[in-house]
């Protein structure tokens, strides 16, 4: 258990230098339930004031940090491109907290983040010119967990979301019976050693059970709960030089618009998703943050997507 652990700490702090392009983040506080929560934001090179943008909410992993996940990952580049605000929350003790204090072991550190989440969309708009209808929330494994509770919670002020290698469990499961379907992107690792791809089931010390769901169950969970029909079907997404097969399995007919899609990592470990390329739309070749985008930006279909980078081998 206790490798276990290290390896899931190792895995989201990111040991990287910020360099200066990428060190001229705004900063703001929100004072919330006695705790001043910081988040820094990102503005495109194009940004207007006079011009709602769309806005990309960024939950870094467990152990990792807001301003490392707006500097590691690629976001930047495509938020510039379609001038689109990014957002990134720190966690405190660089965690997330997704469920009830009922839910917990008494030790445990309890923090009301969904809520946290839906008053800084509300203060958001009144700091920046925000269009309300393109909020979107992107959750990397535990901020994976809390995008998931927020939507269920707060899907009102959510376009879409996206989670990366995260899972649906039956606690949190309980907080999202009663959520109104939105577009939602799921990437499941094959060789994830966190939440398993076939799912878990374990006992906890205080007597509390917890299942994690597989792959299956929790593609079943929301396509049931969407009320979606017929899937679209399980295609093959792999790109030259990717370094990981990726298959994906969507259904896009579902209740109010939404949409689930599944993007699967073959052999590929509980880690952010590096040198993977995939199959976009029109056999444009891309990153899975360039695949994430372009879901974000189809939602609504009004919106323009961003081209992504077209190459043999990448």
């Amino acid at each position: 258990m206790f490798k276990k652990i290290v390896v899931f700490l190792g895995l989201f702090v990111f040991i990287i230098s910020l360099h200066a392009q990428d060190t001229d983040f705004l900063t703001g506080t929100l004072t919330f339930e006695g705790r001043d929560r910081q988040y820094w934001v990102a503005l495109p090179e194009n940004y207007d004031a006079d011009t709602p943008a769309p806005v990309v909410i960024l939950l870094h992993g467990s152990g990792g940090t807001a301003q490392e996940f707006l500097a590691f990952t690629g976001y930047r580049r495509l938020a510039d491109k379609t001038g689109t605000i990014l957002v990134a929350p720190q966690g405190v003790q660089n965690s997330w907290g997704y469920l009830d204090p009922e839910q917990l072991h008494p030790e445990d550190l309890y923090t009301n983040d969904w809520d946290l989440l839906a008053l800084l969309i509300d203060q958001l708009t009144t700091e920046y010119a925000v269009d309300a209808e393109r909020v979107y929330l992107l959750g990397l494994s535990n901020g994976g967990m809390l995008a998931q509770r927020t939507m269920c919670e707060h899907g009102d002020k959510l376009a879409g979301v996206a989670v990366i290698i995260g899972a649906m469990n039956n606690l949190l499961a309980e907080h999202c019976m009663q959520m109104s379907p939105l577009p939602l992107l799921l990437v499941r690792a094959t060789n994830d050693e966190i939440f398993p791809w076939a799912g878990d089931a374990t006992f906890k010390s205080d007597g509390r059970f917890l299942l994690n769901y597989s792959s299956q169950q929790m593609m079943d969970f929301y396509t049931g709960l969407f009320g979606c029909s017929r899937p679209d079907g399980v295609t093959n997404r792999t790109a030259s030089g990717s370094a990981t097969r990726v298959v994906l399995d969507s259904f896009t007919r579902c209740r109010a618009g939404a949409a689930v899609l599944m993007y699967a990592l073959f052999d590929f470990p509980h880690a952010y998703p590096q040198n993977i390329f995939v199959i976009l739309k029109e056999d444009k070749v891309g990153t899975m943050e360039d695949a994430i985008w372009e879901f974000f930006m189809s939602h609504p279909e009004t919106l323009t997507e961003p081209d992504a980078e077209s190459t043999e081998s990448p």
